[in-house]
């Protein structure tokens, strides 16, 4: 495989990759040649596979500091580099995982922040910079009490999107696609994240893509 498109020699990771969204999203990062590893606090049945080439998988909490930490120095020690940060919110209501304001905002708004912050520490000192894309929207909304709290989650991480991508600017560039505003298919939720992490999108960052729509906004 050659072009932009190809990530042979990319290390991918996955937040959230053992089912759904996030699972297509690593058999996509691999079908492209990458060197995917999924986090996540419960193992698959069956690890992502493509092109005769599996994820590997760590175990990891994304709510608990140091899991992420961990998971993210030895997949850096194991394989050298991290160039992309995917992280996915999963494909579950949150009612199942939280169940205060509180619980809202630390999974989804704190963790990922703490995730972004400890990959951009590696991507920062490593040649060609890195990668961070956040997956916004695709849980079940929720209803009652929390739902002010989930909502105000999802508006701090797009607000996360441009502050970071100034403050960590050059060499790291962030963004996010939003899988829930437009219909649009899990294919083309993909290839967005596809184009994000290649040379294609050098020139976007700070920016969050909508699928289906004209462009980002």
């Amino acid at each position: 495989m050659n072009g932009p498109l190809d990530f042979s020699g990319k290390v991918v990771v996955v937040t959230g990759g053992a089912a759904g969204l996030g699972r297509q999203l690593a058999e996509c990062f691999l079908a492209a040649g990458a060197s995917v590893t999924i986090a996540g606090d419960s193992e698959p049945t069956e690890l992502p596979t493509a092109e005769g080439r599996s994820a590997d998988f760590h175990h990891c909490n994304p709510g608990d500091y140091e899991q992420v930490q961990t998971t993210i120095e030895q997949v850096h020690s194991t394989k050298g580099r991290l160039d992309t940060l995917v992280i996915t919110e999963g494909d579950t209501a949150i009612e199942g995982s939280a169940t205060t304001p509180e619980d809202i905002i630390r999974q989804h708004l704190v963790a990922p922040l703490n995730a972004s912050q400890l990959a951009n520490r590696i991507m920062q000192a490593q040649d060609g910079g890195g990668n961070i894309i956040y997956l916004v929207g695709n849980l079940i909304q929720p209803a009652g009490p929390i739902a002010a709290a989930y909502s105000a989650a999802g508006a701090g991480v797009r607000n996360l999107v441009t502050s970071l991508a100034v403050e960590w600017a050059p060499r790291v560039r962030v963004n996010a696609v939003d899988a829930a505003t437009l219909p649009a298919a899990p294919a083309d939720i993909c290839n967005a994240c596809l184009f994000l992490a290649s040379g294609l999108s050098d020139y976007v960052s700070g920016s969050c893509v909508v699928p289906g729509s004209a462009g980002s906004h």
